[in-house]
């Protein structure tokens, strides 16, 4: 979207295209994260209720039928735990609207890092997975994305204030 803005030259049928695009598949996201996290909210008490085990009552197991895909792989001891999906969700749009929106690549990085460090935090003090090994690939997954967003901060503060030579951006490159 910020692309379109930029063009010196005037918008080609292509363009447009991918604004629209853009602007569709961004309220589609909106519009789902909104629909989740508000099935999830109505139904708390009753996903809450149940103390983690997979048994509900015959009403709210009817009620709930289509949306198990939310919370039936999650623990649900605490209302947080229940709300991994939109909590991940609410991750990846803020790091999108960080990439798009900003312009200074060291505040991105900042920005990203933190998210990131806050997500790992979540993910390490409440447990929302059931699985231990589903849990366990899921915080692996997020540690090697974090130690590159790490590499990135830390290169973005040396390359600040050092020039670095092409062979090592080569090196580091292949780090990533």
């Amino acid at each position: 979207m910020r692309y379109t803005s930029t063009l010196l030259e005037p918008s080609t049928p292509y363009t447009t295209a991918y604004l629209t695009l853009g602007i569709v598949f961004f309220v589609f996201f909106i519009a789902l994260l909104g629909l989740i996290f508000r099935t999830l909210m109505q139904n708390m008490k009753y996903l809450l209720q149940t103390k983690g085990t997979q048994i509900l009552p015959q009403q709210q197991e009817e009620r709930l039928k289509g949306y198990k895909v939310l919370f039936d792989e999650y623990d649900r001891k605490k209302r947080i735990q229940i709300l991994y999906i939109p909590i991940s969700m609410l991750q990846n749009l803020l790091y999108v609207s960080v990439i798009a929106l900003l312009n200074i690549p060291l505040a991105q990085i900042s920005l990203i890092w933190v998210l990131d460090t806050m997500f790992i935090i979540y993910l390490v003090v409440y447990q929302p997975l059931k699985e231990r090994s589903v849990r366990i690939m899921t915080l692996l997954i997020e540690l090697l994305s974090y130690g590159c967003i790490t590499l990135a901060f830390i290169l973005g503060l040396i390359d600040r204030f050092i020039d670095l030579d092409s062979t090592t951006l080569g090196e580091i490159g292949f780090v990533f």
